[in-house]
């Protein structure tokens, strides 16, 4: 071979090994660039769960509240229900005990 062509071969070898740092150097980057996407895809994921549980934890407590006031109303209006039921029957028991008494005094006073 003449020094001509083992200079260019050279070269050209230098050329190869430069471009060959060149790439690793750009497969480095792109493997940290990766990484980096990843890591912001994992945060991005782990932030919109922890709102989903926070959503949810607010609408199952909306839900638990508006289901206990449901309860509520549904056992006072009941108690109120129930209440004046009582009145009727006391009212009733009443009646029925003065009638009781009536005819117990008629009785005993002979009429």
């Amino acid at each position: 071979m003449s020094d001509n062509a083992s200079i260019e071969i050279e070269k050209i070898m230098n050329i190869l090994l430069s471009v060959e740092k060149k790439l690793d150097s750009i497969k480095l980057e792109m493997d940290q660039r990766k990484q980096e996407l990843l890591d912001a895809a994992k945060e991005a994921a782990e932030k919109a769960k922890e709102e989903v549980i926070i959503d949810i934890e607010k609408s199952k407590k909306k839900a638990l509240d508006e289901i206990q006031n449901n309860a509520e109303k549904d056992a006072s209006k009941i108690m109120q229900k129930n209440e004046k039921n009582i009145k009727i029957l006391q009212k009733r028991i009443n009646e029925k005990y003065q009638d009781a008494l009536e005819i117990v005094s008629l009785r005993v006073l002979g009429e």
